[in-house]
């Protein structure tokens, strides 16, 4: 009943969405929007006061250094943590009191930092696993269109994915979770461990495609200069709290991020390389 209570729901929520063979979806204003969220465990805060917007068809990034509560935000988001105040809209629906599964149904699609693909499956039944409650017949034209959307994968569908090179393995996690057709797509620090060159060409590949097809990223990046050059709005986190947030623009090789982080003086500004702040 909470499922078909879901599906009812996004079709309130897109309710001029327009999909075509690659899952695309027209733009329509707001997608997401955070107001003044606290959120932490066993009811002691991690993260307060954070507000954000995602628009279809942009990419919004939130940085900051190690510990700053990344993880945590994303986690209210998505539903696996309660929010202890504030609230979260999908398309000007309150969603701040509905559990992961149901948030998911609506439309939120989740790539993990980690175990973002199952290793021991191929390619084909990675995707497959992605639109596990859909009909065959309409699974198979999901997965026909996110491999229209990254024809790369095309080639290595019966291959394991464990075998795959890490950028390959990123783009099957964010292909499964494209499948269900979600309107807002979440990368949490899609590039982790990639080289600089991979990474660059993840997000190239992955969050234009998605932004190119109507849908709203929020992207969680470690690596600052490249992500700024391939987002719309940035919000910085520190200590849990934001520190600044505005056009991504503003930022790219102007603000020292050392100083923003930590108060102190960076060796290098934004366009200059600094990728682990």
């Amino acid at each position: 009943m909470e499922r078909e209570e879901a599906l009812t729901t996004r079709d309130r929520l897109a309710p001029s969405a327009r999909k075509g063979t690659a899952g695309a979806t027209a733009p329509g204003g707001v997608l997401l929007e955070v107001t003044d969220v606290t959120a932490g465990y066993r009811r002691e805060p991690v993260v307060r006061g954070i507000s954000l917007q995602v628009e279809h068809g942009e990419a919004a990034l939130v940085i900051g250094p190690n510990g700053a509560g990344k993880s945590t935000f994303v986690k209210a988001v998505t539903g696996e943590l309660p929010l202890l105040g504030g609230s979260v809209h999908l398309r000007g629906v309150d969603v701040s009191r509905w559990p992961e599964e149901r948030r998911t149904s609506a439309g939120i699609g989740y790539v993990p930092q980690v175990r973002d693909v199952f290793p021991g499956l191929t390619v084909q039944e990675n995707l497959e696993m992605g639109g596990y409650r859909l009909a065959r017949n309409e699974l198979r034209d999901r997965i026909g269109g996110v491999v229209e959307t990254f024809p790369t994968l095309k080639a290595l569908l019966r291959r394991q994915a464990g075998q795959l090179s890490g950028g390959q393995r990123k783009l099957v996690g964010v292909a499964r979770a494209l499948v269900p057709q979600p309107e807002l797509v979440i990368l949490d620090e899609p590039t982790a461990n990639l080289s600089p060159r991979i990474a660059g060409d993840v997000l190239d590949e992955a969050v234009s495609a998605l932004c190119t097809q109507g849908r709203g990223v929020l992207l969680i990046e470690q690596r600052v200069a490249v992500a700024l050059e391939r987002a719309s709005s940035v919000l910085v986190l520190v200590d849990g709290r934001p520190r600044h947030s505005g056009p991504a623009a503003d930022l790219r090789g102007k603000v020292d991020l050392g100083a923003l982080f930590f108060g102190r003086a960076a060796a290098e500004p934004a366009a200059g390389g600094a990728t682990r702040p």
